[in-house]
């Protein structure tokens, strides 16, 4: 498939049994209630491209063909080259995440949705705008979930505030209906549906708030990651113009509208992409704790150059390796100054292995391998 043979190809079977009474009179919805139909995505998720399914085969204790029903069962895109979270190179942990899946989970649509939007934000087949999209979708589909990342606007202001606030727009509201009314009389339909809505806008601008930025930190708090600080932290020592959470907004409005970065006058394409592949392991992060797998994953995160993730995660890239203690450039987000010190750690490091290696040449049986060794 990775040479361009194929699409799509069956890799893998998932078998089990059922009831051989009904084995004649199975339809869609009968699969639909056993089938574990998260197992499709969440094996996606882990390998890191869409995983489907092109029929159920039915078979007798002799493993016999007795009836074939097909159905696309998570419709996939065409392979492409993806973000695997774990790699079995390294360990066996697709079998546990699998294993630990609760059957609380086995047919819950928001994880399924969540799932597929992880993958397909990590497929190479995707321009950028797409792979952020898929990212932003993720995070609203956990933030409305949990009903996070909205503001009620007037909590926290008295009694007074709240009825001059209610007072004032409904004054507003009054005034653009009567525009409205008087383009709808002069025949101008689209200006009179315009002011419409606006006037509704306006009547309504005191109630709540929808805030990405706010959503991903709520998320990040209620499961207990440090991330939000960290950024913010790495922001203000930036002196920027905006924080971290304003960043976030601004680079989630853009794939959706107008649907494009435009790095040539407004956006920085390594900034952008910093924050989405810091995103795309948060969400990464709070998927495998929500399913309680305590094994290693691969982060996403852009790593600068010369840095050796391994030393900030010392049990292995869990979905806690974040800390409070861990630094602003582990996640990415680095300055020039970090990568001064990340390249000077980085000689003297070479520097002892070389003196290490050229010291054991005296005692090695093949002095000269380990010499040249020495010497890269």
């Amino acid at each position: 498939m990775t040479n361009g043979e194929a699409s799509i190809r069956i890799t893998a079977i998932l078998v089990g049994s059922i009831n051989s009474k009904h084995i004649h009179h199975i339809d869609i919805l009968d699969v639909i209630k056993w089938l574990p139909c998260t197992f499709l995505p969440l094996l996606g998720f882990s390998v890191g491209n869409d995983i489907s399914a092109p029929c159920i085969e039915l078979r007798d204790s002799e493993c016999k063909l007795v009836r074939r029903i097909i159905v696309q069962l998570e419709k996939p895109v065409a392979f492409s080259k993806g973000c695997a979270v774990i790699d079995e190179d390294y360990n066996t942990g697709i079998g546990q995440l699998l294993t630990r899946l609760s059957p609380d989970y086995l047919y819950d649509t928001d994880l399924r949705v969540i799932l597929k939007h992880i993958t397909r934000g990590g497929l190479d087949c995707h321009d950028f705008e797409e792979k952020m999209s898929y990212i932003i979708r993720g995070f609203d589909c956990l933030g409305e979930k949990f009903k996070l990342g909205t503001q009620q606007l007037t909590k926290y202001l008295d009694t007074s505030q709240k009825d001059t606030v209610r007072t004032v727009l409904k004054e507003s509201f009054n005034r653009i209906r009567v525009e409205a009314q008087n383009a709808e009389n002069a025949g101008q339909l689209l200006q009179s549906s315009c002011l419409s809505r606006i006037a509704d806008r306006a009547l309504n601008a005191w109630n709540t708030d929808r805030n990405f930025g706010l959503e991903v930190t709520e998320l990040l708090t209620k499961y207990g990651f440090p991330d939000a600080e960290i950024a913010a932290k790495y922001y203000n020592s930036q002196n920027s113009r905006t924080d971290w959470i304003t960043t976030l907004n601004k680079y989630r409005g853009r794939p959706m509208h107008p649907g494009y970065f435009d790095f040539e006058s407004e956006f920085d394409i390594k900034d952008v992409s910093i924050v989405a592949r810091h995103l795309q392991d948060i969400l990464i992060r709070i998927i495998l704790k929500e399913l309680r797998y305590d094994g290693t994953y691969r982060p996403t995160i852009f790593i600068p150059e010369n840095v050796t993730l391994s030393q900030y995660a010392p049990d292995g890239f869990i979905a806690e390796w974040v800390t409070p203690s861990t630094p602003a450039f582990a996640l990415g987000y680095a300055t020039e100054q970090d990568y001064e010190e990340i390249n000077r750690r980085e000689k003297k490091f070479k520097e002892r292995i070389r003196k290490i290696l050229l010291k054991r040449i005296k005692t090695s049986r093949c002095p000269e391998s380990v010499g040249n060794l020495a010497a890269k």
